[in-house]
């Protein structure tokens, strides 16, 4: 049995994946080199996609690889990776180190393939969109020391023009423990949400 802590793929850090320990209990059973390999790719030393050559930084953030599902049948297995990624980066460039990598090692076992993906997005944390909602935020929060923070890809906000993702978070973390075991949110901090979301809407859509 293997074990791990759920979390969100925006902060792989705080979460406790078991699926590069999985690897590792396989690898002592089966003593094959393609295991390692596939764990030296995806465990939590190459999150930020260095051994690919991927560790850039952009304006909201760096790059994270974050294996999410895996999955074995008809003989193969299958890793799902979480791919989020700045705004100065493609995802064909992506993808095209990582077959590099994988060409350039001889790893014959493996094959890399992008589906459902999200374009990078940014949105300028000076912006008059950014600058509302953070607004709004610190009027019903008090919360004046948070600075913004403008993520890239991974949410509905990068398929849209000039959308960000807006909560639900606050400095105490009492909204509750996010993504993992037991999601909760007090009936406290969701009216105060609604009230934020409800000032937020009414703002932007009077403004236009």
């Amino acid at each position: 049995i293997v074990e791990g802590i759920g979390g969100h793929s925006s902060k792989p850090e705080l979460a406790e994946n078991p699926i590069p320990k999985a690897l590792i209990k396989l690898y002592n059973e089966l003593n094959e080199k393609w295991i390692i390999d596939l764990y030296n790719m995806i465990n939590e030393e190459n999150i930020n996609g260095k051994l690919f050559g991927l560790d850039i930084k952009g304006k909201c953030g760096i790059l994270s690889l974050v294996p999410t599902t895996i999955n074995i049948e008809n003989g193969f297995l299958e890793v799902v990776l979480n791919a989020r990624y700045p705004e100065n980066i493609e995802f064909s460039e992506i993808i095209k180190s990582m077959k590099e990598f994988i060409n350039k090692n001889h790893l014959t076992k493996f094959n890399i393939d992008g589906i459902q993906l999200k374009k990078s997005s940014y949105i300028d944390k000076e912006s008059k969109l950014v600058k509302t909602l953070h607004n709004i935020y610190k009027k019903y929060s008090n919360d004046n020391e948070s600075v913004v923070r403008v993520t890239s890809a991974g949410s509905y906000a990068s398929e849209m023009n000039n959308a960000v993702i807006y909560g639900c978070e606050f400095l105490d973390g009492s909204f509750g423990n996010v993504h993992k075991a037991n999601e909760f949110a007090s009936l406290e901090k969701l009216s105060l949400a609604i009230s934020i979301y409800s000032e937020a809407i009414i703002s932007l859509c009077n403004d236009i």
